[in-house]
């Protein structure tokens, strides 16, 4: 594994972190939503390799509605108990 490789795994990691807990104050200071953190992934493909490595606290993924999604994220995403939701644009109404 190189630097580079180490460095961005890093940062994908912190990122990640940050975002959930910030989801978390957001929700506690909100009310009745504590549970509902999502993450807005805005790439068209999504692969293992391109999703967090942290993928802790997340309980949705919301992609958008043209994204290819490989069996592999399917998988794993079912297997963590996360939901994947398609929307036209991350961060705008969810649809199933």
């Amino acid at each position: 594994m190189t630097d580079l490789t180490k460095n961005t795994e890093l940062i994908e990691y912190v990122v990640a972190e940050v975002v959930r807990r910030l989801r978390q104050n957001d929700a506690r200071q909100s009310g009745p939503s504590v549970g509902d953190c999502t993450l807005d992934f805005p790439e068209r493909l999504v692969t293992l390799a391109s999703l967090p490595r942290c993928l802790e606290g997340f309980q949705c993924i919301t992609v958008m509605q043209d994204a290819v999604v490989t069996p592999a994220v399917f998988d794993e995403l079912r297997d963590r108990g996360i939901r994947l939701e398609r929307a036209d644009r991350p961060g705008t109404a969810r649809s199933s």
